[in-house]
């Protein structure tokens, strides 16, 4: 399946239904009251509950387009995604060492299951975007893209913690703020879990294209886009 087939599919022509606005709402809020000291607890606080409901939202809104063979695929790249991030923490080997903090909320074995879903999120915007069977690679670059945006945001708020940093000078500094072996592992998984959404029955692939998960991970991007700007001029400094 080609791109252009992609947005074909996303029926992108048609209007975005009113209240999904909410989100692109919240994240800005989020993003700018982030950025400073006086409103920041305030804003993080609100991190897991706004993520967790998106999430949700997300496999709300994607229902009947999720069929029982996707479903499979869902759960395989969720098992995928919770399991690396639980070997990375226990041995730091996979992203590198680091450990998560409390903001994702409830953890088991270290990881909070949120982050699972997550993973299944990006990689299914990532997906919809480009949801070919033979060229994953170009969709796990645009994954690595994604964690290029996020991880200034998420690692000075204190989503996660790096126990090390690649010195590669400034101002590159600012942007690549974890091991480099992050983004390789990153772009690994992200290309198996695509695969798996690729998967093939009766020639046609069991994950559709999500529009809604594609709509929420633009917007997830632009509160940590914003966050990533206030990282460049300083606000966590």
């Amino acid at each position: 399946m080609e791109g252009n087939t992609t947005w074909r599919s996303l029926d992108w022509g048609k209007s975005i239904p009113n209240f999904w606005w909410v989100w692109p709402v919240v994240f800005v809020a989020g993003g700018l009251g982030g950025l400073s000291e006086s409103t920041r607890d305030f804003f993080v606080g609100f991190t897991f509950p706004v993520l967790g409901t998106g999430a949700l939202w997300v496999l709300w809104t994607s229902r009947h387009q999720i069929s029982s063979g996707a479903w499979t695929a869902i759960v395989m790249c969720y098992i995928i995604g919770f399991t690396s991030e639980w070997l990375g923490v226990a041995t730091g080997l996979i992203f590198g060492p680091y450990v998560y903090g409390s903001l994702l909320g409830p953890k088991l074995w270290g990881v909070p299951p949120l982050i699972g879903l997550n993973w299944v999120i990006l990689v299914w915007a990532a997906y919809s975007v480009w949801p070919s069977t033979n060229r994953a690679w170009i969709g796990a670059l645009g994954v690595v893209f994604m964690d290029l945006i996020l991880e200034p945001g998420a690692t000075a708020l204190g989503f996660w913690t790096w126990r090390q940093s690649p010195e590669i000078g400034d101002p590159w500094s600012n942007l690549v703020v974890a091991p480099l072996q992050n983004y390789a592992a990153w772009g690994v998984l992200a290309w198996v879990m695509l695969r798996i959404m690729a998967w093939q029955n009766n020639g046609k692939s069991i994950v559709m294209p999500s529009r809604s998960a594609t709509f929420y991970t633009a917007c997830m991007l632009l509160y940590f886009g914003i966050l990533l700007l206030g990282n460049f001029l300083g606000a966590f400094n």
